[in-house]
């Protein structure tokens, strides 16, 4: 189990500031960083900038301070078994850039929350949404895959989508609130995500209408404008083209099974 010994949030260093422990200390530490800093890991420097996360073995000599006028960070003291410590092997000693940091950011304070409440389980687990998402971020950038500026106001915009799909929402008017062209936009969309924003958005429209179609007694009509659609039409023609059924049938699918139960 990931275990915090010690930790903290915006710790804030006024200049000048070094953090120096010639010997390491005997738990894992984890940084998130909130400035410029430069981090001096056994024989390795790193540069890092804000947003960036640091995890530095156990009884690794290091040192580190920043490039502004303060050191800000977020840290963790923590300790795990040797089959915790050899998955996460491969983040040690890595400033790693995640595409939107500010969502990444949100878990430390909850972290520090949940230690200073005793609850060691919930740290445990966020310690392992952490380090999941550290780990596809280091498999990013193996890959050679750049967060563009616009990345994080995409995924944004993808999550709104997804927990409303029924959002009036074009390619012009979502690129015009990005300032940037409609052709760019569709690009950035297409490579951010692996499809292009409108097949996107109906799929989404789709899945929702089909939780609808099998969770409530909403009639059709209502089902399709809950999920964005004008007018019925439109939407029977584009549910049959996708799913093969009508969504009349494919409500008569998926309740049927549940009411022969009853």
């Amino acid at each position: 189990m990931y275990s915090i010994t010690s930790g903290g949030c915006q710790a804030n260093h006024p200049a000048p500031f070094l953090m120096n422990r010639p010997g390491g200390i005997s738990e894992h530490l984890l940084l998130f960083t909130h400035c410029s800093a430069v981090y001096n890991i056994g024989d390795i420097t790193l540069n890092a900038r804000p947003g960036q996360m640091i995890v530095i073995p156990a009884n690794t000599p290091y040192s580190y301070h920043s490039m502004e006028s303060h050191y800000v960070d977020d840290w963790f003291h923590f300790t795990c078994d040797s089959e915790e410590t050899s998955a996460i092997a491969e983040l040690f000693n890595k400033n790693i850039s995640f595409a939107n940091p500010e969502r990444i950011g949100v878990y430390f304070p909850q972290l520090l929350w949940e230690y200073n409440e005793g609850h060691r389980e919930n740290c445990h687990n966020i310690f392992r949404i952490l380090f999941c998402h550290a780990a596809d971020a280091l498999e990013n950038m193996k890959s050679g895959i750049t967060y563009g500026p616009y990345l994080a106001s995409l995924q944004e915009l993808r999550l709104k989508l997804i927990s409303s799909p029924e959002t009036d929402i074009t390619s012009t008017s979502a690129s015009r609130q990005l300032g940037i062209s409609v052709s760019h936009f569709e690009h950035l969309y297409r490579e951010y995500f692996g499809t292009s924003f409108r097949n996107d958005l109906i799929t989404m429209r789709i899945n929702y209408a089909k939780t609808l179609l099998a969770g409530t007694d909403d009639t059709v009509l209502t089902i399709a404008t809950l999920c964005g659609y004008q007018n019925e039409v439109h939407f029977y023609r584009q549910f049959k083209k996708i799913i093969g059924l009508t969504p009349s049938q494919y409500r008569r699918m998926a309740t049927e099974p549940a009411r022969s139960r009853n």
